[in-house]
């Protein structure tokens, strides 16, 4: 008894010890490592984790590395689900083997790229039609054609640093399933069909890209609205081809040439060709700019310095569309508008005025007793011609270059004489009372939450994380993230040290901040011209411009 006892024993714990011998052996062949290919292969290896699926790219460090080269690449790589770069691992190693379309059908889903990859070459994700997640790292600088074209990412937030996106580089045969795309601000050069069949609903192209290739943004269902460059020259063909819920685009005036299709099949209902245009289509095949508009309504051609309409650059638009003209062009402009093609039925004439472009920058204005402000004449070609008055210089009084003093309070209005017409902005004229920050704080949320009731501004005014106060005058408004919406007049607030209003879905198209002498930092959104910030005579200001997210 004592014998067969001792052997169910001894047999238990056999069968316990060979169990963790087995978890053991398990554990050790859980990860798995090698070396590439190439003449630094000594330098670089690669770690994978069956567990995870993770494969990892990293310098040799003190760990031993077997000497033999990764003899099942394509085993790995198509059960790898997520692939990391580790510091110092350089360009060449950012993808297994030297075949292109390395990921075709693969079961990868995320990539992370560390700052040490330079660039990301070409092909090197294309097909790899189950990548929805990549995170780029300042340090990346180039992205190759086709890299990460038919893929299945969402959201590009692209780094500081990138100068350059390749031709077809997030490409989609169909409709992709990009939602979001985050331009970083050095970014210069997008190629050709870059982002072809995104399905982001907005685009905001920053200043520091001076190229957008052909068909860029073409075949995007989704995108409504579109902020171009303002060092942009040209609009090359297909830009916005076929982007059928584009309704606004607004083009800076460096734009010199805009080239065939550029916005064909699209639901722009009003376009204006800006002032520096001197070519609409004539390099190209006699395909209509504009070919298929059906909503397009209104031309607005304020350039007086085109040369050249091609033969159907405005074929396919309505014929009830206006297309209007600056005065001293109409008839040079008919000439080459009707042989260019268009139909007798359009109605070509002058501008509701070269003076419809022309307004003063405010149409009225609160201000207080010391405290002045600057007023123009938007679009004015000689500002030197304007004459400015005041209908009570009792009240307020206006210099010959729009600067406007308050002398006592009241209403009165300053008025800008331009070519005959007259421009008007009633100016109430308050006293400056230490008690009434709180009261401008109270005005200037409830109209931000009437512009954009999702706005998220605090009414709670001691919120130190958005409002900082000295001796019970305001001196920071901090609204990074909240919405903010229109022109923001910040003159109430003499001494208002530093705003904030960048990012997460901010539309400031305006800042009024004129005489604040404490005013050092403005932190805003590109989407702000610099024409619409207005401090003139704010001391040693420093304005910092950021990307917006949308």
């Amino acid at each position: 008894m004592n014998k067969r006892l001792i052997a169910l024993i001894v047999a238990l714990l056999c069968i316990v010890s060979s169990g963790d011998v087995l978890n053991r052996c398990y554990a050790r062949k859980r990860t798995t490592s090698g070396r590439f290919y190439g003449t630094n292969a000594s330098k670089y290896m690669w770690s994978y984790n069956k567990k995870t699926a993770t494969m990892t790219v990293k310098p040799v460090g003190k760990e031993k590395v077997k000497d033999e080269i990764m003899k099942d690449e394509y085993y790995w790589r198509d059960r790898t689900k997520k692939l990391v770069y580790k510091e110092g691992v350089p360009s060449e190693y950012i993808f297994f083997g030297t075949c292109d379309n390395s990921y075709n059908n693969s079961s990868l889903q995320s990539v992370v790229f560390a700052k040490s990859v330079e660039e990301i070459g070409d092909w090197t994700y294309n097909e790899a039609t189950n990548l929805k997640n990549v995170t780029f790292k300042k340090g990346n600088k180039r992205i190759g054609r086709f890299a990460f074209a038919n893929t299945a990412i969402t959201q590009l937030i692209f780094p500081e640093g990138l100068k350059y996106i390749g031709m077809s580089a997030f490409e989609s045969d169909l409709w992709g399933t990009i939602r979001e795309i985050r331009f970083n601000k050095d970014l210069e050069y997008i190629g050709e069909n870059a982002f072809s069949g995104a399905i982001v609903s907005s685009v905001n192209i920053p200043d520091s890209v001076s190229y957008i290739g052909a068909g860029a943004f073409s075949n995007c269902p989704a995108l409504e609205c579109v902020r171009l460059s303002n060092n942009l020259e040209s609009i090359e063909n297909k830009t916005f081809y076929n982007c059928s819920s584009l309704m606004m685009c607004s083009l800076s005036d460096s734009i010199i040439t805009i080239k065939d299709e550029a916005f064909a099949y699209t639901d722009l209902d009003e376009i204006t060709i800006p002032r520096n245009v001197e070519e609409l289509g004539c390099q190209g095949d006699n395909k209509g700019i504009f070919n298929n508009c059906n909503n397009l309504k209104k031309i607005k051609i304020v350039s007086r310095k085109i040369n050249c309409i091609n033969q159907g650059a405005f074929s396919g638009i309505p014929k009830d569309t206006v297309i209007e003209v600056s005065k001293d062009c109409l008839d040079r402009y008919k000439d080459l508008l009707r042989e260019s093609g268009v139909n007798e039925d359009i109605k070509i004439r002058v501008l509701d005025s070269d003076e419809s472009l022309l307004k003063l920058n405010r149409d009225s204005i609160d201000m207080k007793l010391g405290v002045t402000r600057n007023l123009k004449l938007m679009y004015a070609d000689n500002p030197d011609e304007i004459m400015w008055n005041s209908s009570d210089e009792s009240v307020v009084t206006v210099d010959a270059s729009g600067n406007a003093t308050p002398v006592a309070v009241g209403e009165a209005s300053i008025i800008a004489t331009y070519k005959e017409k007259k421009y008007e902005c009633m100016v109430n004229v308050g006293v400056n009372d230490a008690n009434d920050d709180l009261g401008n704080l109270k005005k200037l949320i409830e109209m931000q939450k009437s512009y954009n009731p999702a706005a998220t501004m605090t009414d709670d005014y001691n919120d130190r994380w958005q409002y900082k106060w000295e001796n019970g005058r305001l001196v920071e408004i901090n609204w990074g993230a909240r919405g903010v919406y229109g022109t923001i007049d910040l003159n109430a607030f003499t001494h208002l040290r530093s705003f904030v209003c960048d990012e997460m879905n901010s539309y400031v198209v305006g800042i009024e901040a004129d005489n604040l002498e404490h005013l050092t930092y403005i932190k805003c959104s590109t989407d702000v011209p610099d024409e619409n910030i207005h401090v003139e005579n704010a001391k040693n200001i420093s304005i910092k411009k950021t990307e917006p997210i949308y």
